[in-house]
């Protein structure tokens, strides 16, 4: 007697079968867009660590006293502006640390308008600058931080022109979940007092 499969054996290896391939194609997609948002939120995340580490280097070698600040910000878009005991053309420094004629001045453009910060205008550093709902962006040098810098509420996006979405378009910023929401550099040859 031969056996041979029935009609109902194979709709039910059919269904279990579609079940497990349906199964290993959900978590693959799940996969793939978790991946996707890690990778986005990566991405903002080292264009922020950047930012912070390239501000910081410069700052450290901002040189001034109390009556002519090495660290100021002025104008609207904010300008972070560091001037350094170095010679602009060969980039050495100058050792004269009481003559600031001969120093080099550097700049940060923090352009909300444009959603970018740039670096002497010349170099974009990032072009996912947001503005913050409920924390406002903020830079602040010389007196009211004793001669450091202040930049409060610094926050980036992969895409600024649309809203912030977990999944495809995340956004990282120096706001915490405890409310510290300064980051402070000071320099290691500023004379403050």
């Amino acid at each position: 007697m031969r056996r041979s499969v029935t009609l109902v054996e194979l709709m039910i290896c059919m269904t279990l079968l579609g079940v497990i391939v349906l199964g290993a194609i959900a978590f693959h997609l799940s996969a793939e867009r978790f991946l996707s948002s890690s990778e986005g939120k990566t991405q903002v995340l080292n264009e922020l660590t950047f930012i912070l580490q390239h501000i910081q280097k410069n700052v450290l070698m901002a040189t001034g006293d109390i009556d002519d600040v090495g660290i100021s910000v002025a104008g609207a878009p904010p300008i972070l502006r560091i001037r350094q005991d170095i010679n602009g053309a060969t980039g050495a420094s100058n050792n004269s640390p009481e003559d600031y004629t001969d120093d080099r001045i550097i700049g940060y453009r923090f352009d909300l308008g444009a959603n970018q910060i740039d670096y002497e205008g010349t170099e974009i550093l990032t072009a996912g600058f947001v503005q913050e709902v409920g924390f406002p962006f903020s830079v602040r040098a010389g007196a009211a931080v004793n001669g450091g810098v202040e930049i409060e509420n610094l926050a980036l996006r992969v895409n600024p022109a649309f809203p912030e979405d977990p999944n495809t378009n995340p956004q990282v910023s120096t706001i915490d979940t405890g409310a510290n929401r300064t980051v402070y550099f000071y320099s290691y040859v500023h004379t403050w007092q």
